[in-house]
């Protein structure tokens, strides 16, 4: 009975190998035609075929992961010249990308908006974290920009003058004027307190130019605000009076 199996076994095998023969001989003998008939198919299925591509990358991300990082491993030199061949056809390649993305301009802006349809979330999520480690990796830095920003919007709007580039000024860990600590916005903790670091026009009608703008607590400039300092030394000798100082 044993032996019986052994030769089924044996007759199967070969008969699969000749099979495999013969498509092998088929496929050679019909390269033109069998490509032709993959590239209708294509055409034909476009729709069904991304989608059952998009949910084998779904399926099997780990399996296509360790497939790329073992085939890079074990295909040093292929990468090399790739890597040697895009660099000896630069231009040429650039100039095939840009006639490409001129003569499908229509068809990648459908592929683009329908990709930011169907990942909205996942977009959103990327530039959070983008935004955040930016913020993070400058967060001074940042604080000023975005705040010059919004102060030449303001002086247009008054008429007020300001300089069309973000000024290189000081910004100080320590309120100069109460001697408290600034506690710069980070990607995650933005709510304005009284610590938070202020914008300060020296002169208020000269607007928002480098040599009248400092860095100041917003409680110090809260309390400075648009008072004169004759009306500041008044309201100091009220204080005192009433306090009895």
């Amino acid at each position: 009975m044993g032996q019986d199996l052994d030769t089924c076994e044996l007759h199967n095998a070969e008969a699969y190998a000749r099979q495999k023969a013969k498509q092998r001989q088929y496929r050679a003998a019909n390269v033109d035609k069998i490509r032709e008939y993959q590239k209708q198919y294509r055409a034909n299925n476009l729709d069904k075929i991304r989608i059952y591509n998009k949910n084998y990358r779904t399926d099997s991300a780990k399996l296509i992961r360790e497939q790329k990082k073992l085939y890079y491993a074990t295909n040093l030199d292929i990468r090399r010249s790739q890597k040697k061949y895009n660099a000896a056809h630069a231009d040429e390649l650039r100039a095939y990308n840009k006639q490409y993305r001129a003569a499908n301009a229509d068809k990648l802006r459908a592929q683009k908006k329908q990709h930011r349809m169907a990942n909205a979330d996942k977009i959103r999520k990327r530039k959070q974290e983008l935004h955040a480690a930016s913020v993070n990796k400058d967060i001074k830095g940042t604080w000023l920009r975005k705040t010059f920003i919004r102060a030449k919007a303001r002086a247009k709007k008054r008429g007020l003058p300001y300089d069309d580039k973000c000024p290189d000024l000081e910004l100080p860990d320590v309120c100069p004027v109460l001697g408290i600590t600034l506690i710069y916005p980070s990607a995650l903790k933005n709510k304005r307190s009284p610590n938070s670091p202020s914008l300060d026009r020296l002169d208020n009608p000269l607007g928002y130019v480098f040599v009248n703008l400092r860095v100041i607590s917003f409680r110090a400039n809260a309390l400075k605000n648009d008072a004169p300092i004759d009306e500041l030394e008044s309201v100091i000798k009220y204080m005192k009076i009433s306090r009895g100082n």
